[in-house]
C-alpha cells in the first residue's frame, strides 16, 4: 500500500516521478551544491504554468535504524517545511518553501523532497568570514545579523542543531542579508535551557580563542553582545563550556567516523 502526501504548489505526475528518481536530478540539474546523503541541486521546473529555477533536497538515508523508524517519524522534508514556515512566521529569513513531498509504502518512507525558491547572488557566511579581502566591518555585520536571528529563533523555542556557518547564506551586495538554511534537524522545545542555546550556537566556531582569553576584535564577544547583551556574562560562561563539549564531540565521531563514508538508497 502506497501512500503520497503533497503539500504546497502541486505538480504533475510525470513532475513528481522525475523529481522522485536520483538519478534523473543528476542528469538533469543545472547546478548540483552537495551529492552526498542528501541530493542539492538547482533544475528549471515549471509550476503553475511558469519555468522558473528552483532548489530541490532530495533526502537520503544515513543508517538502516532511520528507515525501520520512519513509519512513526515525519519525513525530514516535512520536518524541513515545517521548520521554514515557522522561521518565516517569527521573521526569520529562509529560502520561501514551494512543495513538500513524501512518499509511503507500508509507512516507511519511500522517498521525500523539498522545493524552495532559489536565493542568487550570495555567498556562503564561511566564505565571507575566512575572505581575506572582506572587511572588519563586514564581517562585523554579518556576525551581528546572525546573532540576532539566532535570537529570534531561540524566543522562538526553537533549536537548529547544525549552526555553522555554512548553512548561512549571504547577500554579495548587502552583508546585513543573511539567510539560514538546512532546516532538516530543527526542533521546538517547550522548555530551552541556556546550556541548550550556546551549545546549539557553539557550532558557529567564530573564532579561535575559544572565549579562553579576552581579545580585540573577537567575533565571539560581538555575537554574544548582539545575542543578548543582558545575559552577557553568563552566555559568555556557558558558551565556554559549550565550545569545549563541542571539540570532544568532534572527536569522538571522528574516531567512529568510517574512512570511506558513501550514500546509498537503502530499496
Amino acid at each position: 500500500m502506497c501512500y503520497q502526501d503533497l503539500q504546497g504548489e502541486r505538480l504533475t505526475n510525470t513532475q513528481i516521478a522525475r523529481l522522485s528518481d536520483r538519478n534523473w536530478l543528476r542528469t538533469n540539474a543545472r547546478r548540483i551544491y552537495k551529492d552526498k546523503i542528501n541530493l542539492l541541486a538547482e533544475i528549471d521546473l515549471e509550476i503553475n504554468g511558469i519555468s522558473q529555477p528552483v532548489v530541490i533536497k532530495w533526502f537520503g538515508w544515513r543508517n538502516r535504524i532511520s528507515y525501520w523508524l520512519s513509519p512513526v517519524m515525519r519525513s525530514r522534508a516535512k520536518k524541513s517545511w515545517d521548520a521554514a514556515l515557522n522561521l518565516l512566521r517569527n521573521g526569520i529569513q529562509t529560502p520561501a518553501p514551494l512543495t513538500v513531498y513524501t512518499l509511503r509504502r507500508c509507512g516507511f518512507i519511500r522517498c521525500n523532497f523539498l522545493l524552495t525558491k532559489k536565493v542568487g547572488n550570495y555567498t556562503l557566511a564561511r566564505r565571507w568570514l575566512r575572505d581575506e579581502n572582506a572587511t572588519n566591518d563586514e564581517k562585523i555585520t554579518i556576525v551581528e545579523t546572525i546573532a540576532v536571528m539566532i535570537g529570534k529563533m531561540h524566543q522562538s523555542g526553537l533549536v537548529h542543531y547544525d549552526l555553522t556557518p555554512g548553512n548561512f547564506l549571504v547577500s554579495n551586495d548587502n552583508p546585513a542579508n543573511v539567510i539560514l538554511i538546512d532546516l532538516n534537524r530543527m526542533k521546538r522545545r517547550i522548555v530551552l535551557s541556556r546550556r541548550l542555546k550556546m551549545y546549539d550556537i557553539a557550532k558557529l566556531n567564530l573564532c579561535t580563542c575559544g572565549l579562553n582569553k579576552e581579545h580585540a576584535s573577537c567575533l565571539w564577544s560581538i555575537f554574544l553582545e548582539k545575542y543578548d547583551q543582558t545575559n552577557f556574562a553568563q552566555n559568555r560562561i556557558a558558551l565556554r563550556s559549550a565550545i569545549r563539549r563541542r571539540k570532544i564531540h568532534h572527536s569522538v565521531k571522528s574516531m567512529r567516523k568510517p574512512s570511506n563514508h558513501k550514500n546509498t538508497q537503502l530499496f
